[in-house]
């Protein structure tokens, strides 16, 4: 499956380990903790990761397994499954998931560049008119003029958080450089912010 000769691959648990992903072995990890250990309850094992392949490809494996035999301590010494590749059903859903971001992404930058050529322009646009109507303030007394500055006040915050949904919509980090960047870009941020807390960015994408 991974296209080694059976002289070049260590059929040990090491060997096997040594072919998984860096971003899937936390998950193998935990997998293999929740279900072979002693207190599991289950002795099923369902698993998928990425191991690279003799050529350098990544292939998806899906492991279906199951502990058939525990030594006195309750320790699994004897497991019997199978692995499958599972690449293709994968680039498949990928592609999908994919399809789906790129219209949500199309939807959110079509919405951001209406609010932007649109409601913040004719916001602004009031803004203007009723800027250069704030010099005949003095012709209001009382109430009216409460009322005008309690109107301009409004406007403004309204232009304010246009501009702030037009930016959460589509923020400039994704439209340069994609999602998965982005995000990974953030963490790092986060990572250098703080001392006490350890921050990863860990993702399914091929990119």
């Amino acid at each position: 499956m991974l296209g080694y000769e059976p002289y070049e691959f260590e059929e040990s648990r090491d060997g096997l380990y040594s072919c998984i992903a860096d971003h899937d072995k936390i998950s193998y990890h935990r997998s293999k903790h929740d279900h072979l250990s002693v207190t599991a309850d289950d002795n099923q094992l369902l698993d998928e990761y990425r191991m690279t392949a003799k050529s350098g490809d990544t292939i998806w494996i899906f492991v279906k397994g199951k502990v058939v035999e525990r030594d006195e301590t309750g320790l699994p010494i004897r497991i019997v499954g199978t692995h499958t590749n599972i690449t293709s059903e994968k680039r498949k859903t990928q592609e999908l998931l994919e399809a789906v971001l790129k219209t949500e992404d199309t939807k959110r930058s079509r919405i951001s560049k209406e609010i932007h050529d649109g409601l913040q322009q004719t916001l602004t646009i009031a803004s203007l008119n009723f800027q250069s109507f704030r010099k005949e303030l003095f012709n209001f007394k009382g109430k009216a003029q409460e009322k005008f500055e309690t109107g301009w006040k409004y406007l403004q915050s309204s232009i304010t958080e246009s501009r702030v949904v037009a930016h959460t919509l589509m923020p400039k980090a994704i439209v340069d450089f994609g999602i998965i960047p982005a995000f990974d870009n953030l963490i790092v941020e986060m990572d250098k912010a703080s001392e006490t807390t350890k921050y990863n960015f860990y993702h399914n994408f091929d990119v």
